[in-house]
């Protein structure tokens, strides 16, 4: 059995690490937890990766652990309704974890036509994150699906602190361009990201509980990197 802690997720949980006030650790479990309750995500998942348009980082941890080890794109909120669409279709996004604001722009988004150069496919399942780590809503073509949070239990992050990663896809960064392939893209596994973090924090060392402020965009590659490098640490943000 491979070590827990060789997921991305996990192996920030067991830093003990804050991020904007927050603590890593619940919010990673409450991930966990939406992926327990809501079988239709579940089932979703089953069929591709998943997508992500926040812009709060704590609620892209809750995203990350709710995707199951998949591979995560990573979206621009500043993206236009076509680039959006277009990447969704290509890479088979089955479901966005995302916010009430975007559901807007991502309605518009799916109202434009075919982009992907084939036939559409279904809609992604929308998963609103605003009220997490205590609550999420899972929208459902025939209803809004609540699910509760916050009565979790912990998780238990036994494991290898320094275990190198799984080298399976993780995160998948793609700039805002209709134009752009699928190839150009820049793919992370479990792997690279902890190597990288662990390199990012080797050449700007920080201690445990000291406070650090992201400032780079978290779906870029190195605004991804440079916000979960401190964290590996057991940095505080916010």
């Amino acid at each position: 059995m491979s070590d827990p802690l060789s997921l991305l997720p996990f192996a920030l949980a067991a830093r003990l690490g804050h991020l904007d006030g927050q603590a890593v650790a619940p919010l990673v479990s409450a991930g966990v937890t939406l992926l327990q309750r809501a079988a239709p995500l579940v089932r979703a998942l089953s069929g591709g990766r998943s997508a992500v348009l926040l812009t709060q980082p704590p609620l892209l941890l809750v995203a990350l652990a709710a995707s199951d080890g998949r591979e995560a794109v990573l979206l621009d909120p500043g993206a236009r309704p076509d680039a959006l669409r277009f990447q969704l279709e290509v890479t088979g996004a089955r479901a966005v974890f995302t916010t009430a604001a975007f559901v807007p722009l991502l309605e518009r988004a799916w109202g434009m036509p075919d982009l992907a150069g084939g036939a559409a496919g279904s809609r992604p399942v929308l998963v609103l994150l605003d009220d997490a780590p205590r609550q999420a809503r899972v929208l459902l073509p025939e209803r809004t699906m609540i699910v509760d949070l916050g009565s979790h239990h912990g998780l238990a992050l036994e494991g290898d602190r320094e275990a190198e990663g799984r080298d399976e896809p993780c995160v998948l960064c793609w700039s805002d361009s209709r134009e752009s392939a699928l190839e150009t893209a820049t793919r992370l596994s479990h792997r690279d990201v902890l190597q990288r973090c662990r390199t990012l924090a080797v050449a700007a060392p920080r201690t445990g509980g000291e406070a650090f402020h992201p400032t780079r965009p978290m779906h870029t590659p190195e605004g991804f990197l440079a916000a979960l490098a401190p964290l590996l640490a057991g940095a505080r943000s916010g």
